[in-house]
């Protein structure tokens, strides 16, 4: 059951747990991708779809329910602000049920120019966790070679649904009969050691910070950083030492800003400390040892 937490027009909280509660038939929009999606390695090749959503006659609901007493009466200036909410949140289920693909040629560009410096076999096994609709990774190294691997059930279905080999699962949980010759983390926002350790040995992986991916990476003993990748050309390592790591800026009550290491950083406590890691968009290469 979709749930919508908000604050009416005149300033009255409507959410589960508030004093004023919208019932049950105003917030079922049916759109449960557990009862209608497949999951992991299904084979289903026609997928169900989606129920139609019907705006107007689920925010009319709302008023129905009112005249008939079932919950505490709203005056009209609350029943329009919540209709108008309902109908965004409709929408925005709406937006997910018809995910597209994505592509980024920028993206690309990265993953070629590291594809040319890999010494990967002819048809390499890829994984891409964390990947959304996002088929860059299949343009550059091949769609049947690319298992596609994200929590996201539309996501894999839209994939799915244009051929694209995929996963419906926890990054954390997954495992496959077979290692992989090179994961690819871009923006995956968790590197995992469980997909670590499925790479061969001399396998690669190729990462952006954006999350910390590669700082995480580059701490661990069995990897290697051996280039990376900008726009413009290739570094070696040692042209890359800047690139490792993270600033750390305490925001105080006051909004005043302290730039503090990393080990500052970790005994702060009841504040906010904000990590920007270095190199966000740049792409490291990392090699697993033998």
């Amino acid at each position: 059951m979709a749930q919508l937490v908000a604050r009416t027009a005149g300033g009255r909280e409507v959410a589960g747990s508030s004093p004023v509660t919208l019932t049950k038939k105003c917030y079922d929009i049916s759109m449960n991708p557990k009862d209608t999606w497949p999951t992991d390695e299904s084979n289903n090749s026609s997928l169900p779809a989606k129920p139609a959503l019907d705006l107007n006659k689920l925010a009319g609901q709302n008023r129905a329910d009112q005249s008939s007493g079932i919950q505490e009466q709203l005056n009209d200036a609350e029943i329009i602000d919540i209709e108008a909410r309902l109908k965004q949140m409709c929408r925005n289920e709406q937006k997910v049920a018809d995910k597209e693909l994505y592509k980024s040629e920028v993206r690309e560009n990265l993953f070629k120019h590291a594809k040319s410096y890999l010494n990967l076999p002819e048809v390499p096994r890829v994984l891409y966790p964390g990947c959304d609709t996002d088929v860059t990774v299949a343009d550059v190294f091949g769609k049947d070679t690319v298992d596609h691997l994200d929590l996201n059930n539309d996501s894999m279905a839209t994939l799915k649904k244009e051929g694209y080999r995929v996963f419906a699962c926890n990054s954390e949980k997954y495992q496959s009969a077979e290692p992989y010759d090179l994961i690819v983390f871009w923006n995956s926002g968790s590197t995992p050691g469980s997909l670590l350790e499925q790479i061969k040995p001399g396998g690669y992986v190729l990462a952006n910070n954006y999350h910390g991916s590669a700082n995480i990476i580059s701490e661990n003993l069995g990897f290697e950083l051996i280039a990376g990748f900008d726009n413009d050309r290739m570094y070696s390592p040692g042209e890359m030492k800047n690139w490792i790591g993270s600033d750390y800026m305490l925001v105080d009550r006051e909004a005043k800003i302290q730039k503090l290491t990393k080990e500052e950083a970790k005994r702060v406590e009841d504040q906010t400390v904000v990590e920007s890691p270095h190199a966000p968009d740049n792409l490291f290469v990392f090699q697993k040892k033998s």
